[in-house]
């Protein structure tokens, strides 16, 4: 089960690196791309056993559902770090933080 599960979430990884753009998105003040900046800052604010509501309030709206089932929810944030893309997989059990993680998803020095 856990293994089907990993591959879930490795597959709708995957997707999400996928629809990368490399045109700014807007929305209010901040473009698309510093908000991936930011994730990196605002990861240092959450704890586990906060709230899935206190964490988006922190961490932002700009997120995707990596995985949902049952009392479990996975949110992924992407993140940028020079040259390396990657995701922060946030998993919540009964709307309370259990775990996170980083995953690297591209080491492209060109991109």
């Amino acid at each position: 089960m856990k293994t089907t599960i990993s591959c879930l979430i490795l597959i709708l990884t995957l997707s999400f690196a996928s629809c990368t753009s490399s045109q700014p998105v807007t929305s209010g003040y901040k473009s698309y791309n510093n908000r991936i900046y930011d994730t990196n800052k605002h990861i240092k604010e959450i704890n586990l056993g906060m709230s899935k509501q206190d964490v988006i309030t922190i961490m932002g709206e700009n997120y995707e559902v990596l995985y949902a089932k049952n009392a479990t929810v996975v949110l992924g944030y992407r993140s940028y770090d020079y040259y390396v893309h990657g995701v922060y997989k946030l998993v919540f059990v009964d709307g309370k933080l259990t775990e996170w993680e980083k995953e690297w998803l591209i080491k492209n020095k060109d991109q």
